[in-house]
């Protein structure tokens, strides 16, 4: 019983010692596992914090704290161990705060991390973690370890109590027998025992130093890589631009930096889902396969550079300049791009562009030549007016000298003038060239030329160039000379004007002192063909004062129903008569009368032979057509086309009229000749277009010249009589006339000549007179049945004012004009100032009587 007691006693002590070491054993795991499990935690919440500042850092330094307060509140959210999050500033305020308020935990792990950027302190972050789930978890594995320590301890010592029992059984010799060699066994079983569980406690001290280093080196790596993590993505996200890694066959996108969704306005997770026809804008050229060619290209043949039309999220489209390069990480191929926003600059350069077109358009609708030159006096650029009058195109002469290009002289010494750029260079100031200055342009052609320049200064008025501008003066000052010879002309025009109405009084006395003197004798009278020469002579004299008239002042034409050909014959034999030129009539017998002004068409004439005469100084042949055109076909001719017109051609055998002077010929003051004052063409195409009339001109060189006039026929089938005719009988009764002259030789051959027509005459030598006597004969009740006056009284009331004056005494007075100046308007155009008739002086007998006949009838 004591032995039993005794082995009893000793598996007790034996299992109490195995529980102990075992309760021991299984303390210090646990005491490692949970020493691990919060080691773990702790740089979980540390690579957390990480993440979290690499999130919050951006949203910070915009100040973006509502993104600040909304990322802690989802990520405490997120945490299931979290039990609060404080956003502490610097200052110690706090900024916002996550708590889990349900949770109550004795075990809290805290840990604070401080937001850094640059050095700055941008916010300190606090977080408390609930440990009650790990406690909770190695409570569970410690009561499992004791649980199992137990199992194998009852195990072992309900194992030692049955072999015990059993040994108890055999004999006692054998117990004794074999005691001392179980004890030895279970000696030898100890010492090997003990020597296993020293190797293994060597083996498993090493195991955990190694296991320690392992960890201890894994966290070494783990931050490293979290460091390296961490500056990779701020030295990815610190550029302005944006930059894309693709993935090199499909162009997928692999990562972006901050730039770029800040830029297409996207987030992370969502730009990793784009393509490249995402974010381009879709129209050639900028598509998805476009862009594929050229990151081919930058794999084949190396980085490309070019500009692209980008879409944002919104839609937007905007240029960015893109650049591809082909790298290779660890084995794999991609493509980076670096993308930079030139939209601003774009618009600078189409605005540049516009700009410069703007410059440009402007330059070209100069009228001026405009050079610009550098400060070297190199010409910079040169506009369409300055290359017409240099004969330089813009390509030859940029970088040539100025004077090589601009060849300016003196156009009386013909010597070179000053470089006007050197000049402005020096003073700064605007200059003007000297007068006189000729521009001698590439092809030698000289041309008169008023010029101008200034200095180009940049912002800081810094001399940078030269700019001139000067502008083709030659037929201003061609003009100028003949306008001052037009002004001589208008002198002796007015000296002739004075001298034609004086000459016409003259003229008056003498022919209708002839008519009155060839009433007084017989046609057989051997004076009467003499005083009929002298009336012819006198008439020759009338179209004579009248050509002196058109010359000096022009006018509208008084018209009168007559044939033109005795006006051409006339004027053409009265011009070659005595040059060796012949000239050969070819018109119609039955031409068509006119309306025309007899004077002033024989002017047309004249100037239109004396053309064709200078064509032809030697000898030549004047060819005139006159034909009737029943309805005018040829479209050129600007006419109504349902009038009847007459066709007159005058063509010569000269030398011609070069094509580029056809066009100017009508011009005023344009002339070939040495001595022309260029007026001959123009008054000719004055009268015509006076006569709603049309002239045209055809011409070869050596070949001759052809004018061809087309004049509007009168319904008129007989013409005005002419000035030899014979005096018509007077058909009225005898009448009372009021005659209006300032002239007394006019006066007193008017009263002689309507004595003898049997009239009554009164007197009057001013307007003012003569209404005093038409006043005073209607108080008298002493009717005057005609009045004559004169249109023009020196120092008095003339015929104009006065016949207004007489219409208010009897609007049905019928009143004559008469005056020695037949281009004045009021003649052509009589009706519209009252008067019944006209009357050009010299008129004659037979003109008088006509107009007495008509209106007294």
């Amino acid at each position: 019983m004591k032995k039993s007691l005794r082995h009893t006693q000793a598996i007790l002590a034996f299992m109490a010692v195995l529980f102990t070491c075992l309760i021991i054993l299984d303390a210090f795991i646990v005491t490692q596992e949970k020493k691990a499990g919060k080691d773990e935690i702790y740089q979980n919440s540390t690579v957390e914090l990480n993440l979290v500042e690499t999130c919050l850092t951006e949203p910070l330094l915009r100040h973006s704290f509502v993104e600040v307060e909304q990322f802690i509140q989802q990520w405490g959210t997120k945490q299931e161990q979290m039990l609060k999050i404080l956003a502490i500033t610097p200052q110690g305020h706090l900024l916002t705060e996550y708590r889990r308020d349900h949770i109550q935990s004795q075990d809290i792990l805290t840990i604070k991390k401080e937001i850094r950027f640059e050095g700055q302190h941008l916010l300190t972050l606090e977080i408390s973690k609930d440990l009650s789930p790990l406690n909770k978890h190695f409570d569970e594995f410690k009561s499992q370890l004791i649980i199992r320590s137990i199992a194998i301890t009852v195990v072992i010592g309900l194992l030692l109590w049955l072999t015990l029992r059993i040994l108890a059984l055999r004999p006692l010799e054998n117990e004794i027998s074999r005691r001392r060699e179980i004890e030895d066994q279970l000696q030898q079983a100890h010492d090997t025992l003990e020597t296993r569980v020293q190797a293994r406690t060597t083996e498993l001290i090493t195991v955990v130093e190694e296991l320690h280093n392992e960890i201890t080196e894994r966290e070494l790596i783990e931050k490293n890589l979290s460091q390296s993590e961490e500056k990779y993505r701020k030295i990815f996200n610190a550029p302005s631009d944006a930059i894309i890694i693709h993935e090199q066959e499909t162009g997928a996108f692999i990562d972006v930096n901050q730039a770029m969704l800040s830029t297409y306005g996207y987030a992370y997770d969502e730009a990793l889902r784009l393509n490249i026809e995402q974010i381009s804008a879709g129209e050639e050229p900028y598509t998805a396969p476009n862009a594929l060619k050229l990151i081919h290209n930058a794999v084949q043949y190396g980085p490309q550079l070019f500009e692209w039309l980008c879409k944002k999220k919104n839609g937007e489209l905007f240029w960015m300049e893109v650049s591809l390069k082909h790298t290779e990480i660890m084995s794999e191929h991609y493509i980076i791009s670096v993308s930079r926003d030139i939209t601003a600059r774009k618009e600078a350069e189409e605005r540049l562009a516009e700009e410069r077109e703007r410059l440009a358009v402007t330059l070209r609708s100069i009228g001026d030549g405009v050079i610009t030159t550098d400060t070297s006096g190199q010409v910079v650029l040169l506009n369409k007016v300055a290359e017409e009058l240099t004969g330089w195109k813009q390509q030859e002469a940029a970088g040539q000298p100025l004077a090589t290009v601009f060849n300016i002289i003196n156009q009386s010494t013909r010597q070179p003038c000053e470089n006007p750029v050197e000049k402005i260079l020096v003073s700064g100031k605007i200059i003007g060239l000297a007068n006189h200055t000729v521009l001698v342009g590439k092809d030698g052609q000289e041309r008169i030329i008023a010029d101008s320049g200034a200095p180009i200064r940049d912002q800081q008025s810094r001399i940078i160039g030269a700019v001139l501008v000067f502008r083709d003066t030659t037929e201003q000052v061609i003009m100028e000379r003949e306008l001052h010879k037009a002004k001589k002309l208008e002198s002796v025009g007015i000296l002739a004007g004075g001298i034609a109405h004086d000459f016409n009084n003259i003229l008056m006395a003498i022919l209708g002192n002839i008519n009155l003197a060839n009433q007084f004798i017989e046609k057989d009278n051997r004076a009467f063909p003499l005083l009929t020469q002298v009336e012819k002579a006198t008439q020759r004299a009338k179209h004579l004062t009248q050509q002196l008239l058109t010359f000096s002042k022009g006018g509208e034409p008084v018209k009168e129903t007559a044939s033109i050909e005795e006006v051409i014959t006339d004027s053409a034999d009265f011009i070659l008569h005595g040059s060796k030129i012949a000239c050969n009539y070819q018109i119609a017998e039955d031409l068509w009368l006119v309306e025309i002004d007899k004077g002033q068409m024989s002017q047309v004439i004249q100037n239109l032979i004396i053309n064709a005469a200078h064509a032809m100084p030697d000898r030549g042949t004047i060819t005139i057509g006159g034909e009737n055109i029943p309805q005018l076909d040829d479209r050129e001719i600007l006419l109504p086309g349902d009038k009847r017109y007459i066709k007159i051609t005058i063509n010569d055998t000269g030398t011609g009229i070069p094509e580029e002077y056809l066009e100017r010929i009508f011009d005023p003051y344009f002339t070939t000749k040495d001595k022309g004052s260029g007026l001959g063409l123009a008054t000719t195409y004055s009268i015509i277009s006076k006569h709603d009339g049309h002239i045209a001109v055809t011409s070869e060189p050596d070949q001759g010249t052809t004018f061809t006039i087309y004049l509007p026929a009168s319904s008129a089938k007989e013409a005005m009589l002419a000035d030899d005719e014979e005096i018509p009988a007077l058909l009225v009764d005898k009448k009372k006339i009021l005659i209006m002259d300032d002239e007394k030789m006019i006066r007193d051959l008017a009263q002689s000549i309507f004595t003898h027509l049997g009239f009554e005459v009164v007197l009057a030598q001013d307007g003012d007179q003569a209404v005093k006597v038409y006043r005073q004969a209607l108080r008298d009740r002493e009717e005057i049945d005609l009045t004559i006056m004169d249109l023009t009284i020196p120092g008095g009331m003339g015929g104009k004012e006065a016949v207004q004056k007489v219409l208010e005494l009897n609007p049905n007075a019928k009143v004559v004009v008469s005056s020695g100046y037949s281009n004045d308007p009021i003649l052509a155009h009589y009706q519209d100032y009252g008067f019944k008739a006209a009357l050009i002086k010299p008129y004659n007998l037979a003109e008088l009587t006509k107009i007495i006949n008509r209106l007294l009838r």
